[in-house]
């Protein structure tokens, strides 16, 4: 492969974890996760434990009574374990099944079951689910005197040290790796000595790095092009939070004179428009070797080499003879591996990693010929609109909505010559605008309402230059409230776009871009089983679909034509991760997105809901 080919297909989906990140499993990533994000109960008063372990011993007495071996108290637990109701009234009941079931999978000197159940206790409840691992360990490591048992308790504990590394909880990190020196002497293991001692000298140098950027932070407010805070916010940024966007701003400006020429070559290249030869990119992951080499502090070294060992990664495919097995024996070395969770902290062309980082975010895909995302705030849809007009998108929904972060947004935008417009008013200036596109042969694919922080009505619109035939005629309903009554244009012309929102005054109001002539089509607002009714029975083809909060009653409302040649595909009612997953996976690659809505419903979930036309082969 070429250097051109095998920069471009790396450039937006090569990264690295930081060498903390290397080892940590998926079970205490996904653990982590899930004891931080989801919505837990508090744990029950001592009344009630006592009350619930009083109730479980009497349901589990004769089970409490012959367990005995491994085997016996891990059944038990399992049983406790799927005894767990998960609502508000079983609170004080799971609490106690769940720390009885852990106490039992201790006993049994089962480590997989424990984790289990320190899991289902950390989505379910407000505990600190990394101390709980720490205490559990050193419980089972007072288990039997098994080798394989031990060095699986021993990974763990590493793992776990990794993991509070990567959340800032260095103590408990180091609490971690005392657990695991305890094991390695029962084991006699110098390999897992020396593990564990190359972490406690990262660790504590990251606590240094982490207190100087403190003091960093504070004199960049004041002199932002202070070498020597710059130098540490940079260190603080590629090391603990693997983050060399932002950390190569600061690395430009650094106090070390070597470490900042290095920062400022890798800027050139990640801010250049034409593709690096690969003398270039071979020469940059030299350069950061030879800076690694000098590091005095152990984790920026690990950090440094690393960012050498992606840039060997992209060289490799043209290097020959020598030069390729040095590249590859550092690039094994630096221990790199491509991980697409940290894409959006590595960039290898910002261009790309602008884009790549916004769809990512806002939990969207995007290809050669669309792009879609789900929740962006405002400011970077916009930002996002801006970058993805140099790739010739242009924008057919912007729908912005409200949540507890702030004002977000759902779009979509398609390949196109045409350009596209995003503007941006009061209803009086979006009247006005509308007129002055008209006379300018600027024509409006779609129209959403929203309410400003401050209680503003405002409301974004989207113009393209006509791809309509002569005499094709346009109207707006901008901000009708549904509970006037009809807003219909009659019969001679059809909805294109509609969607709804809350006004300040807490009305349901509607907005509809409507187009003369107009084609067969039907449209309509309604539950949600009438709503799935139509996707199943209909023989029109939905062109629009959006969620209507009215009254905190979720309505749905769609549009549909007559198109010939195409069939439409509506993802409907999945959260936002389920939804991004079945865009990559479910929704066939030919497939077009034509429409976007997401909500907060009343109970505080998150919806999304989308179409998509695939053409039919005939």
């Amino acid at each position: 492969m070429g250097m051109g080919r095998a920069f471009q297909t790396r450039r937006a989906t090569v990264t690295v974890r930081r060498a903390m990140n290397v080892l940590l499993c998926l079970f205490a990533m996904t653990c982590s996760l899930l004891a931080e994000a989801a919505e837990r109960f508090a744990v029950p008063s001592d009344a009630d434990q006592k009350a619930a372990l009083t109730t479980v011993k009497d349901v589990f007495k004769t089970e409490l009574s012959a367990a005995k071996s491994g085997a016996q108290l891990s059944d038990l637990a399992e049983k406790m374990l799927s005894s767990v109701q998960g609502d508000a009234a079983s609170a004080a009941s799971d609490y106690v099944l769940l720390t009885q079931a852990q106490a039992l999978a201790i006993r049994g000197s089962n480590i997989s079951l424990t984790m289990n159940i320190l899991t289902t206790l950390g989505e379910k409840f407000d505990v600190d689910q990394r101390t709980l691992t720490l205490n559990a360990i050193r419980d089972l490591a007072k288990g039997p005197t098994d080798k394989d048992f031990h060095q699986q308790l021993a990974n763990l504990s590493i793992r776990m040290a990794t993991e509070c590394r990567q959340a800032e909880r260095l103590d408990l990190a180091l609490q971690f790796l005392v657990q695991t020196d305890a094991i390695a002497g029962k084991l006699k293991s110098t390999e897992l000595t020396k593990r564990s001692a190359g972490l406690k000298a990262e660790i504590n140098d990251q606590k240094k790095l982490t207190e100087k950027h403190a003091e960093a932070q504070a004199t960049l407010k004041t002199k932002p092009e202070d070498p020597a805070a710059n130098d540490a916010r940079g260190r603080y940024l590629v090391v603990v939070k693997g983050d060399w966007d932002e950390g190569l701003k600061h690395l430009v400006r650094s106090s070390d004179k070597e470490l900042r020429a290095v920062a400022q070559d890798d800027t050139t290249v990640i801010d250049g428009t034409a593709v690096p030869t690969p003398d270039q990119v071979l020469k940059l992951a030299d350069q950061w070797w030879d800076v690694s080499q000098k590091q005095t502090s152990p984790s920026l070294k690990s950090a440094i080499k690393l960012r050498a060992g992606q840039w060997y990664e992209i060289a490799l495919p043209d290097q020959k003879g020598l030069a390729k097995a040095k590249a590859e024996q550092r690039l094994t070395e630096s221990e790199f591996k491509a991980d697409s969770h940290q894409a959006a902290l590595m960039p290898t062309n910002r261009a790309a990693f602008l884009v790549d980082r916004a769809i990512a975010d806002g939990k969207g895909v995007i290809t050669r010929n669309y792009a879609i995302c789900q929740t962006l705030s405002f400011e970077r849809a916009m930002k996002l609109h801006a970058a993805l007009e140099a790739r010739k998108m242009r924008p057919f929904r912007f729908r912005p909505y409200p949540t507890p972060e702030g004002l977000k947004v759902a779009a979509i935008w398609l390949r196109s010559n045409r350009t596209g417009i995003v503007f941006d008013g009061t209803g009086e200036e979006t009247k006005q605008r509308f007129e002055t596109a008209i006379k300018d042969k600027m024509y409006p694919v779609d129209l959403a309402g929203y309410l400003t922080q401050e209680g503003q009505v405002r409301y974004v619109m989207l113009l393209t230059p006509s791809g309509f035939p002569e005499g094709t005629e346009f109207e707006l309903t901008i901000g009708f409230r549904v509970k006037d009554g009809q807003y219909g244009k009659g019969t001679g012309i059809a909805p294109t776009s509609r969607t709804f929102f809350i006004d300040n005054a807490g009305d349901c109001c509607v907005n509809v871009t409507w187009r003369k002539p107009k084609a067969t089509y039907y449209y309509a607002r309604t539950s949600r089983a009438v709503f799935e009714k139509s996707i199943a029975k209909s023989e029109l083809m939905f062109v629009d679909v959006a969620y209507c909060l009215n009254e905190q009653k979720l309505e749905y409302t769609y549009i549909e034509h007559k198109l010939d040649g195409t069939k439409s595909v509506v993802v409907h009612d999945k959260s936002l991760d389920e939804t991004v997953a079945l865009w990559r996976d479910g929704v066939p690659t030919t497939g077009t997105p034509v429409s976007i809505s997401v909500v907060i419903d009343p109970d505080g979930q998150y919806r999304s809901m989308s179409v998509w036309h695939v053409p039919v082969k005939n």
